[in-house]
């Protein structure tokens, strides 16, 4: 296992032992794809902190301070029924416009994109599927890019011609994208999704966990099909049962994402569900247990 790596770890059991216990036994049957992969990201934010005067000490207090977080949210969740939000104003108020707040749940998403299995499953499920799509793609877009590992793959597989955009509302979160994935032909655009125009379409687009942080997702995902070249694809994830301090949109199946996906006027190409927890389908149901979705959608076709 790489350094990187092994630290982090070490670091996560000294915070917090039996966490730091249950982590190194889960991630200690992942493959070798995985801890290399996983070490060159942690590598990646391990330098991106250090540009600030950090080290990935601070980015374990994050993740520690998010999954405390977590817990929090999971017990109100199952107590009410619903996510501890229910507007954007409250969310923005609360924590996108508390720099304390956002700074440290960020970095903690940062590390949670490898320490969380099923968070890899879905970059992998993403990095297996894109060059199918990507082929003849002359314009990437990136919506919410916050940690940069879906902007690092794409680069890899993106034609070397593609025009490639990066769209975020968070100055925070461009910082660190831009650290993280370091010098590169990305353009960042600091800017609302439902405030940008932009005189070109695009053949690829990529929404990672956004409409669960919205109050109207039926909206965003309208709004990025019109940015959608034709015979475009857009990369797409979410989740159910997932509550945190900043979603508000809660999801109660799969299925209810995929008749807003219908309704929005996209269908699907490919899909996978991924459930935090390796257990029977009516156990996750009947305990609401998070599940992270993702898909390759187009337009629908007119028959």
């Amino acid at each position: 296992m790489h350094p990187i790596f092994c630290k982090i770890l070490t670091l996560i059991e000294n915070g917090d032992p039996v966490y730091g216990q249950k982590l190194r036994h889960r991630l200690s049957g992942m493959d070798e794809h995985y801890l290399q992969s996983a070490a060159d990201y942690f590598a990646r934010y391990d330098a991106a902190l250090a540009l600030e005067g950090k080290s990935i000490d601070f980015g374990i207090d994050c993740y520690l301070k998010l999954s405390e977080d977590m817990i929090a949210e999971r017990v109100a969740f199952i107590r009410s029924g619903k996510y501890a939000n229910s507007s954007y104003k409250e969310v923005e108020q609360k924590i996108y416009g508390n720099a304390a707040v956002m700074d440290y749940h960020m970095h903690g998403l940062a590390l949670a994109q490898y320490l969380w299995p099923e968070q890899y499953e879905r970059i992998e499920f993403f990095r297996k599927n894109l060059s199918v799509f990507v082929d003849a793609c002359r314009s990437y877009l990136e919506v919410g890019g916050g940690h940069g590992l879906y902007m690092l793959t794409a680069l890899k597989l993106l034609p070397d011609n593609a025009s490639v955009d990066l769209l975020d509302i968070s100055p925070s979160s461009i910082k660190l994208a831009k650290q993280i994935v370091g010098p590169s032909r990305a353009n960042y655009i600091l800017k609302d999704i439902f405030d940008y125009e932009s005189r070109k379409s695009y053949d690829f687009i990529t929404a990672g966990e956004i409409i669960e942080h919205l109050e109207e997702p039926l909206a965003f995902l309208t709004k990025i099909s019109s940015l959608l070249a034709p015979g475009g694809t857009i990369y797409f994830t979410t989740s159910v049962n997932a509550p945190m301090i900043d979603h508000i949109y809660l999801f109660n199946d799969v299925q209810e994402i995929r008749d807003l996906i219908t309704s929005s006027g996209l269908e699907i190409i490919l899909e996978k569900s991924v459930p935090s927890r390796d257990l029977p389908a009516n156990l996750i149901i009947q305990h609401k247990l998070p599940v992270m979705y993702a898909a390759f959608l187009r337009k629908a076709r007119a028959f």
